[in-house]
């Protein structure tokens, strides 16, 4: 186990920063994805840490020493890469004892070291078999027992579930999950999946621009996100352009491009006449025949009815505004068509400056 600082951590590929000034503390045994669109400096990032990308600028302690000059051989970090990058031609045993034997270790601490990882990831069965014939959630794990049998202080996931269809990503996930726990090993977890870094992480680095937009838990981002960049990246949200009429004692109203005004609490900072935007999450939002006392609401139509098992998928059009609720499927009967009401409790949604 080990604790990770990275300190005003920049790379320039001539002109163009990559990642730029970029700090991050990550704890003992600690979980963090870095997520974040393509391009956005996550993967740079993780090649750093890995020493196969040379700093421009800045440094990376690992227990307070730094590793920016270590080459990757001596940095004693674990990686499993997208493709796996297995030997075919080596059994399971072979590829998880591959970085022992190149430590010049005896055969028989190989085979004690080797056997516990296979056992951290249920395979101790399959060591005789060859990666051509294991399913790919089967491979991604021998990926994962090759690079915590060398006992690293750090482990470095770079998008090690694009390659497996929804259901296995989904199962795989909460057992890299339960793994990275069991061993305790401090982990960086690169993904675009906001899903996939919200079910594993104990913390999610949201990136843009080869920068850190917010770092937090994934109900503090998805509850308080620090802008609209991350409220729109971390999970789904209606946008609803609007200027502020006035705030004062914790309650801000905003008059709508409908025209509609609209209450809301503990939202602060805001001065009349600034154009703002009002964020909202479809599944904070309730659908109605009849108009709610004290809570926000807008009428309009129902033009989309999606039905998703347990929950239905609502499209509104409100005087050509266009607005999503998830609902859960018994709440109410709806048909496209008809006139309902859009409701929130004034204490829902998060407005934020309009600086377009």
């Amino acid at each position: 186990m080990a604790n990770v600082e990275l300190i005003h951590v920049t790379k320039k590929y001539g002109e163009t920063a990559a990642v730029s000034d970029l700090s991050l503390s990550i704890a003992q045994g600690e979980l963090v994805a870095l997520l974040g669109p393509s391009g956005c400096g996550k993967t740079t990032t993780l090649q750093m840490l890995a020493g196969f990308t040379e700093l421009t600028s800045g440094d990376i302690l690992v227990n307070g020493k730094s590793i920016k000059n270590v080459p990757p051989h001596k940095r004693n970090i674990g990686v499993v890469f997208q493709s796996y990058a297995l030997f075919p031609h080596l059994s399971v045993f072979d590829n998880v004892a591959f970085g022992l034997r190149m430590r010049n270790m005896n055969q028989v601490d190989i085979g004690a070291k080797v056997k516990r990882a296979l056992d951290n990831v249920q395979l101790s069965a399959l060591e005789d078999r060859y990666p051509k014939q294991m399913s790919g959630g089967q491979q991604q794990r021998v990926a994962l027992a090759r690079a915590l049998v060398i006992e690293p202080e750090v482990l470095l996931l770079d998008e090690p579930l694009s390659n497996l269809d929804a259901n296995l990503r989904e199962q795989m996930r909460f057992e890299i999950r339960e793994i990275q726990k069991r061993v305790g090993i401090t982990t960086v977890f690169v993904t675009h999946d906001q899903s996939e870094a919200m079910a594993v992480a104990d913390r999610l680095v949201v990136m843009s621009n080869g920068g850190i937009r917010q770092v937090g838990t994934a109900r503090d981002i998805y509850q308080s996100p620090i802008d609209l960049f991350v409220t729109q990246f971390i999970g789904h949200a209606n946008i609803l352009n609007g200027k502020v009429l006035s705030s004062q004692n914790n309650i801000t109203q905003v008059q709508l491009s409908t025209g509609d005004v609209v209450q809301m609490h503990n939202q602060h900072g805001f001065d009349a006449n600034q154009p703002v935007v009002l964020a909202l999450r479809p599944e904070l939002l309730t659908i109605t025949h009849q108009p709610v006392f004290g809570n926000n609401q807008l009428q309009g139509e129902i033009d989309r009815v999606n039905y998703l098992g347990d929950k239905i998928n609502i499209g509104l059009n409100i005087d050509g505004m266009k607005l999503t609720a998830v609902i859960q499927s018994n709440q109410v009967n709806l048909s496209i068509g008809n006139t309902a009401f859009i409701n929130w409790p004034v204490t829902d949604g998060v407005l934020f400056l309009d600086r377009a």
